[in-house]
């Protein structure tokens, strides 16, 4: 009851804060292609360091089913798909969907893309 009391309201204030400025958007917004992209990913996993790598194993993941939630700039998720896994992301704000959609295509890759609350997933359990 507490975490409740504690907690109400704060989707949609959550929901406001994302479609005003996703997590890593200052690295690299635009254009949204293959070059700028690669920038992105540079810059961000400079920032990381190898840690990223050695935790998510994305070399491991070939044919895997990945959900990735709040996808942030796509370094992750793109990492997952070019290494073969099958890829499913749900973000809050649609920008970061469409942003999403851009970046993958502009590798040639695919994910199944939604907008949606992390705790209301569409999938069937």
């Amino acid at each position: 009851m507490f975490l409740e009391k504690m907690c109400h309201g704060t989707e949609k204030f959550g929901r406001r804060f994302w479609d005003q400025a996703d997590c890593g958007e200052s690295l690299s917004l635009v254009p949204n292609d293959g070059k700028s992209n690669l920038a992105h990913a540079k810059a961000l996993y400079r920032i990381e360091g190898l840690m990223i790598f050695l935790f998510a194993r994305f070399h491991e993941s070939r044919e895997m089913s990945v959900l990735e939630i709040g996808f942030r700039l796509v370094a992750d998720p793109q990492q997952f798909a070019q290494a073969g896994a099958k890829l499913a992301e749900t973000d809050l704000p649609d920008r970061a969907v469409e942003y999403a959609r851009c970046r993958l295509q502009a590798f040639g890759l695919h994910s199944v893309l939604s907008t949606g609350d992390a705790e209301k997933l569409a999938f069937a359990d």
